[in-house]
């Protein structure tokens, strides 16, 4: 299944590439894509998914335009969390990588373009960072209760974690980002 948010558009042949590169284990191909902000358009690479899903998962967030998901680890998942204001895909594959999951495949092209403009979702920073936290904690305590954290993880979370307090902070929701600073330490 190849999701994608109205203002984003894939290249013709994204999906036909993405197929093609699916094999035994892969339960998701994605790709890299190009932001484009007005006149500038700049080039967005993942890097190779190596190691633990879920640590990789929790420091590269792969967007919504980015994979083409097999159609049953998906339906299994439930989908989105329409709770979320944002990050809906972020936590999606978080779930789905500690779950459903076997591995997954990167095509290191950009084969997909989202257009950011003001007053979209990816304009609004101190959001986006809020939601990923809120998404991150509720990762770490699902895996702490799964008995599936380990050192690697934890400093995955911590890291992306110690991202959303600076960007809270210039985000001026100061508050905010300090008392996620105290749960971080």
């Amino acid at each position: 299944m190849q999701l994608l948010d109205a203002d984003d558009e894939l290249d013709p042949e994204k999906v036909e590439i993405c197929l093609a590169a699916f094999a035994s284990g892969v339960d998701m191909v994605y790709t890299n894509h190009r932001v484009c902000r007005g006149d500038r358009v700049i080039e967005k690479s993942l890097p190779e998914p190596v190691g633990d899903m879920v640590a990789y998962l929790v420091a590269n967030n792969i967007a919504i335009h980015e994979p083409l998901h097999r159609r049953g680890p998906l339906m299994a998942a439930g989908g989105f969390d329409a709770s979320l204001p944002c990050c809906q895909e972020y936590e999606l594959h978080l779930r789905l990588a500690r779950r459903f999951w076997q591995g997954m495949k990167h095509i290191p092209e950009s084969r997909c373009t989202v257009y950011v403009t003001p007053g979209s979702v990816s304009s609004n920073k101190g959001r986006i960072f809020s939601t990923k936290a809120q998404v991150l904690l509720k990762c770490l305590g699902d895996s702490q209760d799964a008995g599936i954290v380990d050192d690697r993880r934890m400093k995955a979370v911590a890291e992306e974690l110690l991202g959303c307090v600076r960007q809270l902070f210039f985000a001026r929701r100061d508050e905010e980002a300090r008392e996620l600073y105290f749960k971080v330490r």
